[in-house]
């Protein structure tokens, strides 16, 4: 008995080193290479949400990899040029690309020759979420997505949408589907300016608008605005009363927001290895989840890792060519 007794805390105790050796293994940090400021590149100008992830983050990298880490906006052609900028930096692992869902939208049509799952190497997404088409509280004319669709059928072409304002962007994409698979006539008004965009369908100057909820958040928490319809298949529990895209058609495309950080693909594997993880610690930390959830950017499980992302990006990439006709 003594001895069974003992053999079993031998056996625990062998059991608890083992879990201990294997949770500092994969917690260990790779070698840091990084001798000098680590550069994000942002697509996007200062003051919207790419920038103030790029601060976030910078914040949080600096204190994982003990060097300054510097924001470079370019926010030129539609953030195309920011792509050209960084494939023409040295492949030395000291420069990310912070990006969104266009570069993956760029490559299936061709406007991009870089590839971003090979040339480009997805170290780590940090933000997913999904869009939504938004009408007015008050709004008198329709209180819902079937109302919406059945005042927009009796009065074809009054109705006008507020998105993005650049050619090809997935909101008019979205908006294109929808016309197209519900029937309807709806017009639409570009801004490129985010709190233009927003405050157009606060003052009534369009009908609705197609965007994602941490955009508007402040407006939905001041219940000035409201979503009738959630861009995935079935309507997200954070707001049960917007129906789903499975209303409009069963296998309609679903069409993702994301920020992500791409390094040059070829990279070594231990300096990959490295970024993907100081991203990795950055993402899990505190301040981060905080930053992430104050902006409804936790409504989807967004992390993915280098080998994740590369399927993420893929499959985002070969949904935009079917939608393209490719």
């Amino acid at each position: 008995m003594k001895t069974g007794h003992l053999t079993s805390r031998v056996i625990s105790g062998i059991l608890l080193l083992a879990l201990a050796t294997l949770a500092l293994a994969e917690t260990a940090a790779p070698e840091n290479y990084l001798d000098g400021p680590l550069t994000l590149i942002v697509p996007r100008g200062q003051g919207g949400g790419s920038h103030k992830l790029a601060m976030k983050m910078a914040a949080e990298l600096e204190e994982i990899t003990g060097v300054e880490v510097l924001i470079e906006n370019i926010p030129a052609d539609d953030g195309e040029e920011a792509i050209r900028e960084f494939m023409k930096r040295p492949r030395d692992g000291r420069t990310l690309l912070q990006h969104v869902d266009d570069v993956p939208s760029a490559y299936a049509k061709g406007e991009i020759k870089f590839d971003p799952t090979k040339d480009l190497v997805p170290v780590a997404v940090v933000q997913i979420t999904f869009s939504q088409l938004y009408i007015r509280n008050i709004e008198t004319r329709f209180s819902d997505w079937t109302e919406f669709l059945q005042y927009a059928r009796e009065h074809p072409g009054e109705l006008t949408v507020s998105l993005v304002g650049h050619e090809g962007a997935m909101e008019a994409l979205l908006l294109e589907m929808l016309i197209q698979e519900a029937g309807i006539e709806v017009a639409h008004e570009a801004y490129n300016k985010p709190s233009e965009r927003y405050m157009s369908l606060v003052k009534g100057k369009v009908d609705a608008l197609i965007e994602q909820p941490g955009d508007v958040r402040v407006f939905l928490d001041n219940r000035m605005i409201k979503p009738i319809l959630t861009l995935l298949p079935e309507p997200h529990p954070v707001f049960p009363d917007a129906a789903g895209l499975n209303s409009v058609k069963e296998d309609f495309p679903t069409l993702y927001r994301a920020r992500m950080y791409f390094a040059h693909g070829d990279l070594p594997k231990e300096k990959l290895a490295y970024l993907e993880w100081a991203l990795k610690k950055a993402y899990d930390s505190h301040d981060f989840q905080a930053f992430n959830e104050k902006g409804f950017m936790n409504l989807i499980d967004s992390y993915r890792d280098i080998e994740g992302g590369k399927r993420f990006v893929g499959d985002m990439i070969n949904t935009f060519k079917r939608i393209n006709g490719k």
